[in-house]
């Protein structure tokens, strides 16, 4: 008995898929976006002058 054609044809598989879907191919990775160029001269946080006394008040 002959293959009956598949009617309605399933949503899952539609007959022309983009090339993109073939099997065995992988979407290509995204580029890695860098970040905006304000905030890349990275500096370290300054840290605040430490007080001239100690916890006690005496210098």
């Amino acid at each position: 008995m002959p293959a009956s054609p598949r009617w309605p044809p399933s949503p899952r598989a539609p007959s022309c898929s983009p090339p993109a879907r073939r099997p065995g191919r992988r979407p290509r990775p995204r580029p890695r976006t860098r970040p905006a160029p304000c905030c890349w001269p990275r500096r370290p946080r300054r840290r605040p002058p430490r007080p001239a006394t100690d916890a006690t008040g005496r210098r």
